[in-house]
């Protein structure tokens, strides 16, 4: 497992992210966005609204085309952004 995908860092990003939504800001937004964003934002989606996978990236892919690049696949893992 490579550093950036640490359980630790994606459980960090998640709980930023939702602070900021709860604030009521824009997270803000990556110009090319369509990997290593839409995979937090997608885990997000899982973690704090009750999205499925398949139910977040089809949320994310109605606003903007998306590519996941191989290996992304391991921040949707339920023992990465539940526990």
């Amino acid at each position: 497992m490579m550093p950036r995908n640490r359980k630790e860092y994606i459980l960090d990003a998640l709980e930023y992210i939702s602070d900021i939504v709860s604030s009521g800001e824009n997270p803000g937004a990556c110009h090319a966005g369509r990997s290593r964003s839409v995979s937090m934002v997608a885990a997000y989606l899982i973690k704090y609204e009750g999205h499925t996978i398949n139910q977040a990236l089809s949320t994310i892919v109605s606003k903007r085309e998306i590519y996941l690049s191989d290996g992304i696949e391991e921040v949707f893992n339920p023992t990465t952004i539940i526990y």
